[in-house]
């Protein structure tokens, strides 16, 4: 009997050894799903630090996936971001790795899926579109342009004017002609002169030319005319705020009057909220809001 007892004892020893590596084992397996879980879900956030003033990148778990080597990184935009050294400019994705090793003297944040680089030379720059691969899709011809919205993207061309200076006389001035391109590079608009064209928002851009603004959308069809000395930078309700002989209202797209002009001021970035505006008929006045019919809110 006594050795009987003695082979249950071994057995039973024997079987919490096997417990015990198989519990070590599955807390192994527990630890090791837990990190590739962590790296899968949370190792897409990277975290910039910095060594001697140059700076790297790391992913949220602590791993090293530059080393410190830029003189800056910028924020990320659409998974990239903007690395510098000996002020040259380039793109650095999440990963680490590099879609464009820097060498532009000019870049902007990705939009889009592509991004608004340049090149400088002698005071003189020329300006295209990368995408999100770091090849030059759009070339570097333009000496303006803007990010894309809406798949549009606003490109201007330098030009000379001549124009009459009551003391020089006759003079050239360098002024711009500015267009509408698609992401394919094709122009939507022919270049036109314009004093200035505002950035896409919905689909739309403000243009101004002698002075006055008007209106296109994204095709280069007129909404507006160019009349007007302000318009609202957000058009809410089908409603644009436009500024005429020193006073505000308000007109749809047909270019009719909604709400007549009378006020000295209106709330051009906010627009109508919750189906309100603030407004105000004099400088003096304190403002109050109105409704899409132009009828005070109590």
């Amino acid at each position: 009997m006594k050795s009987d007892g003695r082979v249950i004892s071994k057995l039973q020893a024997i079987q919490r050894t096997q417990l015990k590596r198989k519990t070590t084992m599955r807390l192994h397996f527990i630890i090791l799903f837990f990190i590739l879980f962590t790296k899968l879900s949370f190792g897409q956030d990277v975290i910039t630090y910095e060594v001697n003033g140059k700076y790297g990148l790391k992913d949220s778990i602590g791993d090293i996936l530059t080393p410190p080597m830029y003189d800056y990184i910028k924020y990320f935009s659409e998974g990239f971001a903007v690395i510098v050294i000996d002020y040259k400019y380039g793109y650095i994705a999440k990963n680490g790795k590099e879609i464009v090793h820097p060498k532009y003297d000019y870049v902007q944040d990705f939009q889009e899926g592509f991004a608004a680089v340049g090149i400088i030379r002698n005071n003189v720059g020329k300006y295209g579109f990368i995408d999100n691969t770091g090849n030059e899709v759009i070339p570097l011809k333009y000496d303006y342009v803007r990010s894309f919205w809406g798949n549009r993207a606003v490109v201007a061309r330098q030009i000379y004017r001549t124009t009459f200076d009551e003391h020089a006389g006759k003079i050239k001035i360098i002024d711009y002609e500015y267009g509408v391109i698609n992401s394919k590079g094709k122009k939507v608009t022919p270049l036109k002169y314009y004093e200035l064209v505002g950035p896409f928002f919905n689909g739309e851009t403000s243009v101004k030319k002698n002075g006055k603004w008007g209106l296109y959308d994204k095709n280069g069809k007129k909404i507006l005319p160019i009349m007007y000395e302000a318009i609202s930078t957000f058009p809410s309700k089908g409603l644009y705020g436009v500024k005429l002989n020193e006073k505000w209202g308000f007109v749809n797209a047909k270019n009719q009057v909604i709400i007549p002009f009378q006020f000295f001021y209106i709330d051009t970035e906010g627009g109508f909220n919750d189906g309100k505006i603030n407004v105000s008929r004099h400088e003096w006045e304190k403002g109050y809001y109105i409704d899409e019919n132009g009828k005070k809110i109590p």
